[in-house]
């Protein structure tokens, strides 16, 4: 696991009221790279928003945001030819997972959702 250093978007700069447009492009286009891995995976997070996205400060470099994610489920999927785990969902359709502010209206319905529910709050 990666140790990161800096602060949640949502915490953000205390020094400052509001962000530069710039910086905001900037985050946002890091956010949506972030979220192109994670869809490239085949895992939906269902709940972008400020508090899951970390201004990571990198030495020399600047910030790069970092996207958290919580996977979870009751036992892992291992196949059993490799030994390998295999990716699994981590929650399925019917169950209720997200913040309403942020959450897609399939997300927050219980419905199938895909990559296009994660770039609903963005779209706002």
């Amino acid at each position: 696991m990666q140790l990161l250093e800096g602060r949640t978007l949502a915490e953000g700069n205390p020094a400052r009221k509001r962000l530069p447009a710039l910086e905001v492009v900037q985050y946002g286009c890091q956010a949506l790279k972030a979220m192109r891995a994670t869809h490239g995976k085949g895992l939906v997070h269902r709940d972008i928003k400020p508090e899951n996205l970390f201004l990571h400060r990198v030495e020399n470099v600047g910030i790069e945001v970092k996207l958290w994610i919580s996977v979870w489920h009751s036992s892992p999927d291992v196949d059993s030819d490799t030994g390998r785990f295999r990716p699994v969902l981590a929650t399925e359709t019917g169950s209720q997972v997200g913040s309403p502010r942020f959450g897609s209206p399939e997300a927050l319905r219980g419905n199938k959702v895909d990559a296009r529910s994660d770039v609903f709050p963005w779209a706002l």
